[in-house]
């Protein structure tokens, strides 16, 4: 039932009342008509008259820019002393004189708009059009004003957010670039006497300056691995400084990835069998083309590899596979899976931004800085494909490395 009817009786329709067709409109029905439509107008609207600009007509919107006065048979200029100085008066006289109409968007107005003695600005959108009399001579002007100081201070107030934004990145952006910068300096600079000191530990370990006794050799065995771990460190941020700053090249061609898999497997063979951990591979039979670097997937899956080592218990599996989708047949799916401690669901998309680790405190088991998956995730997506990670915590993770497939 609607609620306009009422829920007991029937309401009986209602007749309108005629009302009067435009031929029943006398001239004085038409002039109290229009005059009413002109004052009731949701616009500012007047009529000026002669080369003074006298107010023959003014609608109530007019009226508010004078509140307090009125404004018929008084001079613009005398209403609004700032009309002149505002250049409104020349425009007037403009279009009073050439008959050309004017018409400005966002034109600013100062005046005391509440009538508080307190002169403030708004804009309005304006037309001046010449009053024609039927003999052809201009004898005032029509002026209809829109009040859009509202729209216009929301504009600037947008463009002044944007401009603030586009500040702000790009004053990120230079620090992002000077930080990359000076890692790559740093790296480079630390990389020099990393190496002074491997040379020189090989040299002492092989006996160059003298007879080496077992526990020597061993502190020197210590010193090497420190050595090579730092420096795998340092190569790390310097990867990372190249990556953000632009300066990777990638050397993409058609890749048989079941080749580039079986190459990894001797890296690792030695960290598996310390950990005894279960190594399997299962790529199909149909050999898998990707179009990629070669050498740049090998550091990735390398990468993927030695984490999966690195965070499952002993007597664990690790797992790599490769499939497609028949829904993106374009695409292959290379997957590192293990059986290791997992990642809480909260740190999964955290694991990809550089120097974050799920484990940070001062008794986490392993090492690194944090930033082979935030380089594997560049490298992949500068190849045109991409990395992600699925975890169950207690359970393990899988990796999925997503690479273009070769055409043919």
């Amino acid at each position: 039932m609607s609620h306009f009817e009422h829920p007991t009786r029937a309401v009986p329709p209602r007749v309108p009342s005629p009302s009067p067709s435009p031929s029943s409109y006398g001239p004085e029905l038409a002039h109290e008509m229009l005059l009413r439509v002109l004052e009731q107008a949701p616009v500012a609207l007047c009529v000026l008259r002669g080369p003074e600009h006298v107010f023959e007509m003014a609608n109530a919107f007019y009226q508010r820019l004078a509140p307090g006065s009125d404004v018929i048979g008084r001079r613009v200029v005398d209403v609004m002393p700032d009309a002149a100085a505002q250049g409104f008066i020349g425009l007037l006289d403009e279009v009073r004189a050439t008959g050309v109409p004017y018409v400005g968007r966002g034109v600013p107005f100062q005046h005391d708009r509440d009538g508080d003695g307190r002169v403030e600005t708004s804009y309005f959108n304006l037309l001046l059009h010449p009053l024609v009399e039927p003999g052809g001579a201009t004898s005032g002007v029509i002026a209809v004003a829109f009040d859009v100081t509202d729209e216009v201070l929301a504009r600037r107030d947008a463009e002044a957010a944007r401009h603030e934004a586009e500040e702000a990145r790009a004053t990120a952006e230079a620090a992002n670039h000077a930080k990359s910068q000076f890692l790559t300096v740093m790296s480079h600079e630390l990389r020099t006497p990393l190496n002074a000191i491997a040379g020189h530990a090989q040299l002492l370990a092989m006996g160059l300056h003298g007879p080496v006794t077992p526990a020597q050799l061993d502190a020197l065995e210590r010193i090497a691995r420190s050595q090579r771990h730092l420096l795998r460190l340092i190569n790390d941020v310097l990867n990372l400084a190249r990556i953000e700053t632009g300066r990777v090249e990638y050397a993409v061609e058609d890749i048989p990835l079941d080749e580039v898999v079986a190459e990894l497997a001797p890296m690792i063979e030695p960290q598996l069998v310390a950990k005894g951990l279960r190594y399997e591979i299962r790529l199909p039979e149909a050999p898998l083309v990707v179009r990629a670097d070669r050498e740049k997937v090998a550091q990735v899956l390398l990468n993927l590899l030695s984490n999966a080592v690195k965070f499952t218990p002993r007597g664990g599996r690790i797992t790599v596979d490769a499939t497609t989708r028949a829904s993106v047949p374009d695409v292959v799916f290379v997957r590192v899976s293990d059986t290791g401690l997992g990642i809480p669901r909260e740190k999964l998309q955290a694991i990809f931004e550089p120097f974050v680790q799920v484990n940070t405190g001062p008794t986490r088991a392993t090492d690194g800085a944090g930033l082979g998956l935030a380089i594997s995730r560049d490298l992949a997506r500068g190849m045109g494909g991409d990395l992600r990670a699925r975890s169950v915590e207690g359970r393990g993770s899988t990796f999925t490395l997503s690479l273009m497939r070769a055409a043919g």
